[in-house]
């Protein structure tokens, strides 16, 4: 009788589409890499648009990249490796069609700017990527949370948010498998801002910074353990 043996081989299925992916299989290395604005924001609302304000506080000491680090590592380890990769600061990624001076420019795919961008590349079979846009970093006069920061009302309590994109990419073909929006917030009970001038003082930014970790790291596992399961 003649034997006929059957070899399964997984299939990554390239995809763009946030609901149309394949998860890595077993046994890989996925290189994390966060590429975030230098700046959060605090950004008060009043009742007139005339009486809103806004003032950009340095993320140098919040440890975001970490923070997401270890989300992944929540979900992933030990099933796949763990590895970190890091970019120059003030790196940015752009979308495919970005506007640049008035301007629309046609630009790389996520991995393959990450791959342009790593400083020094590690060996991996896909990269994880935490993009916060830097278009986000500013002041703009948009009377909702955004970005990464800090929202006051007049007479609601403030709220803390974070906004990052996150992609699975494999590291070999720079394609895009999966792609998920972090946006969250949760209350910041009995802080306070309402005007440029103010001063946050060094208590209130320690809160701010254990906050936003807090949310951070949580919405990033959430997002992560959707992505690899196929959700």
């Amino acid at each position: 009788m003649k034997l006929l043996k059957f070899v399964a081989v997984p299939v990554l299925a390239l995809s763009v589409n946030p609901g149309a992916h394949a998860a890595p299989t077993a046994a890989k290395t996925i290189a994390v890499v966060s590429v975030l604005p230098p700046s959060g924001h605090f950004f008060h609302i009043a009742l007139i648009r005339f009486g809103n304000a806004c003032k950009l506080f340095d993320l140098a000491g919040f440890n975001l990249e970490s923070t997401i680090y270890a989300a992944a590592g929540s979900v992933l380890s030990p099933t796949y490796k763990l590895v970190r990769m890091s970019v120059p600061p003030g790196s940015q990624i752009h979308t495919s069609n970005t506007e640049v001076m008035g301007a629309f420019k046609s630009f790389p795919t996520v991995g393959e700017q990450v791959r342009q961008m790593a400083q020094p590349l590690p060996a991996a079979d896909f990269y994880l990527v935490a993009w916060g846009r830097h278009n986000d970093a500013r002041c703009m006069d948009y009377p909702r949370p955004y970005g990464i920061g800090v929202t006051t009302y007049q007479f609601a309590a403030a709220k803390v948010h974070t906004l990052v994109e996150l992609f699975l990419v494999d590291a070999h073909t720079l394609q895009t498998l999966a792609s998920r929006s972090v946006s969250a917030d949760a209350p910041l009970a009995g802080f306070e801002w309402k005007e440029e001038a103010q001063v946050v003082s060094t208590q209130d930014m320690g809160r701010i910074r254990s906050a936003m970790q807090n949310l951070l790291g949580s919405s990033v596992a959430t997002r992560v353990r959707e992505m690899v399961s196929g959700e």
